[in-house]
């Protein structure tokens, strides 16, 4: 059975779409404070510390989080940052005149996906191993049916990922973790279609039992 709602504001398109127990769900993604931060880790790092309680990632693909924000490594001075709880204020203060800190969230696409065939779900449109590659506080840059995309894994808190793998008392596996992914805004609307297709295509316990949800924002 499938079912989809779908809304349109101005150039935002609200969607949701369930099919054998996978859900699609689309939403602004400025709904979240979203920046690009660039600059010289060797001076960001005390910054970032002291104004989010985070260590810079200065790893390649690294991730950093807590409950107030999210840092994604994306090149060795640039990181996508998510500003979950932190303030204005202090989102703001990490730059000193250095630097720079742009507002992204209304030219990204946020996409979740969570569910056992999630994984499965993305393999129809990456070469990479996402169970090897996407790991416990790593992100991603790859691309998914021909789109560039960052990837990573949800919770944003590595401990709470981990968790999620451990065996419950019975033995079995918990929740899968969710998978999160940004595209650009310009190509929401083409990786919408492709997550629709792909969700047509899915078969009754292809990867597993359970459900997967796939949220877009524009």
């Amino acid at each position: 059975m499938c079912n989809t709602t779908q809304k349109e504001a101005g150039n935002v398109i609200e969607a949701q779409r369930t099919h054998l127990g996978v859900s699609v769900q689309a939403e602004p993604a400025s709904k979240t404070p979203t920046y690009n931060l660039r600059g010289n880790p060797q001076w960001l790092s005390d910054s970032v510390s002291k104004k989010l309680g985070l260590e810079l990632p200065t790893t390649p693909n690294q991730v950093a989080a807590n409950k107030q924000a999210r840092l994604m490594w994306l090149s060795p001075d640039e990181w996508l940052l998510e500003a979950f709880e932190a303030e204005a204020a202090d989102v703001e203060g990490l730059l000193s005149n250095r630097g720079s800190l742009v507002s992204v969230g209304h030219g990204l696409v946020k996409l979740q996906i969570s569910g056992d065939q999630a994984l499965h779900l993305l393999a129809a449109g990456t070469s990479l191993d996402l169970a090897q590659e996407l790991t416990p506080g790593r992100c991603l840059q790859t691309r998914l049916a021909q789109v560039s995309v960052i990837i990573t894994a949800e919770p944003a808190d590595p401990a709470e990922l981990a968790e999620l793998a451990e065996p419950d008392a019975d033995g079995h596996a918990n929740q899968t973790p969710t998978i999160t992914l940004w595209v650009r805004r310009s190509m929401a609307h083409y990786l919408w279609r492709w997550f629709e297709a792909s969700l047509d295509r899915l078969e009754p316990g292809a990867s597993g039992s359970g459900s997967a949800s796939a949220s877009a924002s524009a």
